[in-house]
């Protein structure tokens, strides 16, 4: 799939925990893939991603091949404190760019899971900056809130049965089938131009971080 739709110029991103990164990097290389993703959101997984993580750039710098390797941090109140150290991690195996996220906790099962307060982050993307300047690493911040959202405004999720979806946290939430009338219809529906209109009374649109402020 990868392969498809590369060779057709479509740019693909593939997001991983890397457990499995070892024994599939040169299918990575083959493929064409433009960037790839690790979701690293606790040190506790460190000691066995971090050496795959290391191989595959090296190797990629190397045979000056893709794909562009990004580490994915999501921020909540159970790793506020490991933040600094995962960064490091990150730069020490050259990846190309830190992206933070702020959590959404859909569920709200944890106080550990919860999000930040505005305070808390003000303070923890300084320090961050700061280090990502001492270390010479690209960071990436998350976006400002804005309704309708990012992910809105610029994709649009479909599953492998061709229902449409405006987001990955509204699974159920299906505004059209891609295999019967295509993405266009969708987009143009009346439903789906509702609920962008509507997207801040939304019960989790309006909970989102993307859409709404910690």
């Amino acid at each position: 799939m990868v392969e498809y739709a590369e060779s057709h110029g479509v740019s693909t991103e593939l997001t991983t925990n890397a457990t499995l990164l070892e024994t599939n990097i040169e299918r990575i290389f083959t493929s064409g893939l433009s960037s790839i993703v690790f979701g690293i959101h606790d040190n506790g997984s460190l000691p066995a991603v971090m050496p795959q993580i290391r191989e595959m750039v090296t190797r990629r710098s190397i045979e000056m091949r893709k794909p562009k390797a990004y580490a994915d941090i999501v921020i909540y109140e159970g790793n506020r404190n490991q933040m600094e150290y995962l960064v490091e991690a990150a730069a020490e195996v050259s990846i190309d760019a830190v992206v933070l996220h702020r959590v959404f906790d859909l569920r709200q099962a944890s106080p550990d899971t919860r999000y930040i307060s505005a305070q808390d982050e003000k303070m923890l993307f300084a320090r961050i900056k700061k280090l990502a300047r001492k270390l010479k690493l690209k960071l990436y911040l998350p976006p400002e809130p804005s309704m309708p959202c990012r992910a809105v405004k610029h994709s649009i999720f479909i599953t492998s049965e061709g229902k449409v979806t405006p987001c990955p946290y509204l699974p159920g939430l299906c505004m059209g089938n891609a295999l019967n009338g295509g993405l266009k219809e969708v987009i143009c529906s009346e439903r789906y131009r509702t609920f962008v209109r509507n997207m801040n009374k939304h019960s989790v649109c309006s909970k989102c971080p993307l859409g709404s402020t910690p």
